[in-house]
């Protein structure tokens, strides 16, 4: 006895979630985020997009200590309490951001990560997103810094129109006196 099975419509989804896949990956790439997901089990699941940002394009299995290696000294107890907070259920979702050394680059890189934890009857998942916001924290400095020197400016021009006063009340002064 023989029997068929149409392949078609699997094959047809297989392709619309190929096309699916890039589309998700072309738009992570352009807002310069990646995503994650974590299993109870120790199980990490990165996108490229996420693995190319932190610089470990080249790595298949990823631990949560080697992501942790890369967050700078400063920051690694706050980003380690939020998902800890986060994994205990003290938490339904974080929002945090903190500065890595992307593996391989020597430079800084600003991320603002949001996650949450997701529990169902089969497993409990910790998801969420990463961002490079390395780009908005350099405008936000070279912002303050022109504030910064527009208020000395200001200063400055008050100062000037306090000491073209003090001189003219002199001058007046002098001007009464003689």
């Amino acid at each position: 006895l023989l029997q068929f099975v149409d392949l078609r419509g699997k094959e047809m989804l297989h392709v619309e979630l190929q096309a699916a896949l890039a589309q998700l990956e072309q738009a992570q790439a352009l807002a310069r985020m990646g995503s994650f997901v974590w299993d109870e089990f120790g199980g990490i699941r990165y996108s490229n997009q996420l693995r190319k940002m932190f610089g470990l394009a080249g790595f298949e299995a990823q631990e949560l200590a080697m992501v942790m290696a890369l967050v700078v000294e400063a920051d690694k107890p706050r980003v380690e309490s939020a998902f800890e907070s986060l994994i205990q259920g003290k938490q339904e979702r974080i929002e945090i951001e903190y500065a890595i050394c992307p593996a391989g680059t020597g430079e800084l890189m600003y991320c603002l990560t949001i996650a949450s934890l997701v529990v169902s009857a089969d497993a409990r998942l910790l998801v969420g997103v990463t961002q490079d916001i390395t780009e908005q924290k350099k405008a936000e400095a070279e912002k303050r810094a022109f504030e910064a020197g527009v208020q000395q400016t200001q200063k400055l021009e008050s100062l000037g129109v306090l000491a073209g006063g003090i001189a003219h009340d002199f001058n007046n002064l002098l001007t009464s006196i003689i």
